[in-house]
């Protein structure tokens, strides 16, 4: 993942976590050494997960998860328009 110029994809949306202030040294340190910033370095790991896990290979979600991925994330579309909408 790269860093990115600031501007956010209007599609984009938080993806929040709650972690003891020494988690969030620990990812500050590391996206630091790695010339990173935090975003990417969790992002990567999740990715990392996902190859382990098996839905994921080379950065692409496999077939037998494609539907349940574009469930899921038409859920969480509509759950922020819904939020935008209040």
């Amino acid at each position: 993942m790269s860093k990115t110029s600031g501007k956010h994809n209007p599609d984009n949306v938080l993806l929040g976590v709650h972690a003891t202030p020494e988690i969030k040294a620990l990812a500050g340190l590391v996206a630091e050494i790695t010339g990173s910033n935090i975003t990417d370095t969790l992002l990567d790991g999740l990715m990392i997960m996902a190859e382990k896990a098996g839905v994921v290979r080379g950065g692409k979600v496999l077939p037998q998860y494609k539907d349940e991925i574009t469930l899921r994330a038409a859920q969480v579309r509509a759950a922020k328009k819904e939020r935008q909408a209040r």
